[in-house]
């Protein structure tokens, strides 16, 4: 089932927001000199990314999979 693009809009944020926090961790270990610090904010900003683009995907793919119905409903075309 597709959702509707704008329902995955808090899904894109919160990732955006924890790969933020992701990046502050890194600056954090850098600013301290620690490696270990660095080196978790560096896997977890990854690992944020990633779920970041899949999510950014499947709300791509259901934007691309309503357009023709919601073009139709907009313009007053019968189905």
């Amino acid at each position: 089932m597709a959702l509707h693009p704008w329902e995955r809009i808090p899904d894109l944020a919160n990732m955006l927001g924890l790969m933020l926090t992701s990046l502050g961790i890194v600056l954090i270990g850098k600013q301290f000199n620690n490696k270990g610090i660095k080196i978790i904010g560096i896997i977890s900003l990854t690992i944020f990314m990633i779920l970041f683009l899949i999510i950014f995907y499947l709300s791509l793919r259901d934007y691309f999979k309503l357009l023709p119905i919601l073009t139709r409903r907009f313009l007053g075309i019968p189905y």
